[in-house]
């Protein structure tokens, strides 16, 4: 608790996640990745993480057998998350060739779980998520927003979402949403 993250003025271009070793997390946030813990689900509160006056450029998520999430920027904490005056632009989610069963690939700009998310005045534009559709069609180009954990389907416990004079457009998704997929609390 009270852990924070601040990027600022910065630059995040061509980045990729692919799948670790061992393979049992997956290959998320090719440009940023906040976890607050290695385990599952999250449980730390608060964290803090602000990303200003920054940009996103060409990062991607390109998994080979586990899932596929967030081309620029994934979250699996439950953090406060404020993104202003940034652009997000161009990164995608590529499935392998022949997509694994039981694995989904989603959120070509941001893939999150969240106590909160706040977007201003920022550029979500051009995104993907790729794959060859199957049973599973919970996609989306630009943001992919969850909180669908059991253990977070309490009254307080809900994810709060503001998009505030902000852009999302041509994003793109084989399967669902373009511009965003929200579900859960």
């Amino acid at each position: 608790p009270g852990q924070s993250l601040s990027i600022s003025n910065s630059k995040f271009f061509n980045n990729m996640a692919r799948d670790p070793v061992p393979t049992v997390f997956t290959a998320s946030g090719g440009g940023v990745r906040i976890v607050d813990r290695c385990a599952d689900p999250p449980t730390v509160a608060p964290i803090a993480v602000s990303i200003a006056n920054s940009e996103f450029r060409g990062n991607s998520s390109q998994p080979i057998t586990t899932w596929g999430r967030g081309g620029a920027i994934q979250s699996y904490a439950l953090a406060d998350i404020t993104i202003s005056d940034t652009v997000i632009v161009g990164n995608h989610v590529d499935a392998p060739g022949s997509p694994v069963t039981g694995k989904n690939y989603h959120g070509g700009a941001i893939d999150a779980i969240a106590k909160s998310l706040r977007i201003e005045r920022s550029e979500i534009a051009g995104n993907s998520a790729n794959d060859v559709p199957t049973s599973d069609l919970t996609r989306s180009g630009g943001l992919h927003l969850y909180s669908d954990l059991p253990s977070r389907q309490g009254a307080g416990d809900a994810m709060s979402v503001r998009i505030i004079n902000s852009t999302i457009s041509g994003n793109v998704s084989s399967a669902t949403a373009g511009a965003m997929f929200a579900y859960g609390n």
